[in-house]
């Protein structure tokens, strides 16, 4: 009768370990990573209050085309330290609430960029002033 409790005491503990390591392996599951993208491009000027950056940046192979895009910054403290016009390297990531600039770090001058042509398509905005009512009848 001991050795039946023994061996019923080693099978009981060694089904609650196993059990243990499957929840334990299983149970929390890891959301799915970001995509990611390296990215060059230059720095055109702040957007939202300073919360996001407009970039032109090159073509992303087989993801997308070279365009001028509005990211929104984890740290918009680095706008502090750009200039419309620095080139950049930084990572484009594709997170749930839209595109996202990181690990934005400048350029030299000297680096060869391939930007999207500037679009001529859009009507420059009208700058005239609008006509005054003429007060007399």
């Amino acid at each position: 009768m001991l050795l039946l409790r023994r061996y019923s005491f080693r099978v009981a503990a060694a089904v609650l370990l196993g059990a243990a390591l499957l929840v334990g392996c299983g149970g929390a599951e890891s959301p799915p990573a970001e995509p990611t993208y390296p990215t060059r491009g230059v720095y055109v000027g702040p957007q939202y209050g300073g919360q996001a950056a407009v970039i032109a940046h090159e073509a992303i192979p087989g993801t997308m085309d070279a365009m001028r895009m509005t990211f929104r910054l984890d740290d918009p403290a680095v706008l502090d330290t750009l200039r419309p016009g620095d080139k950049l390297a930084f990572d484009l990531v594709d997170t749930e609430r839209g595109y996202a600039a990181r690990n934005l770090e400048r350029l030299p001058d000297t680096t060869t960029l391939v930007l999207p042509a500037p679009d001529t398509t859009r009507a420059a905005p009208d700058t005239t002033p609008a006509p005054t009512p003429d007060a007399t009848p």
